[in-house]
């Protein structure tokens, strides 16, 4: 099931890129569903990993490799979910602080690498300055990928400490 997720989100993007680069406007009505087939596949990879993460008796290297791909997953979708939210106002974003003379209405496809680099500053909770004051998007998006990342880290931190801590059964 998981490969089928992976195939259609690749088949989605894939799509939603060349609907972008011929049709904005279509690319905007599309741009829910080519963002909620991303955070399905990234959703349930995550919850799958976490799964067997917990499964684990020792904490090793792997774990922790494992761990630390869930989280860098979480900032990738931040970033696919900053990039669609570019879409509705791109007046919102102020990428040129990022990357300067860029114009996101004219090549909206070069603005994901930003988007990626906002999310992860977000994720990590330094924050990014690609957001226009006086505008709620990017704000809204940068809490759900910092809530999202911080809720990742202490679920895992969770199960890491409880590998060491056994409650006593009654």
């Amino acid at each position: 099931m998981l490969y089928r997720f992976g195939i259609t989100a690749i088949v989605s993007e894939l799509a939603w890129l060349l609907v972008l680069l011929a049709n904005t406007s279509l690319a905007l009505h599309l741009a829910i569903a080519h963002l909620l087939v991303w955070f399905l596949f990234i959703g349930i990879f995550l919850i799958r990993k976490v799964r067997v993460l917990m499964l684990e008796p020792y904490v090793t290297l792997a774990v922790l490799m494992g761990e630390a791909a869930g989280y860098l997953l979480i900032g990738y979708l931040g970033g696919f979910l900053l990039h669609t939210l570019l879409l509705w106002p791109p007046q919102a974003f102020d990428l040129a602080l990022v990357s300067p003379g860029f114009d996101p209405r004219l090549h909206p496809l070069h603005a994901f690498p930003a988007m990626v680099m906002a999310s992860f500053q977000s994720l990590t909770t330094t924050g990014s300055a690609v957001g226009r004051p006086g505008y709620r998007l990017f704000p809204t998006g940068a809490l759900v990928i910092t809530e999202g990342g911080q809720l990742y880290v202490a679920v895992l931190i969770a199960l890491i400490l409880g590998r060491f801590h056994h409650r006593p059964l009654h």
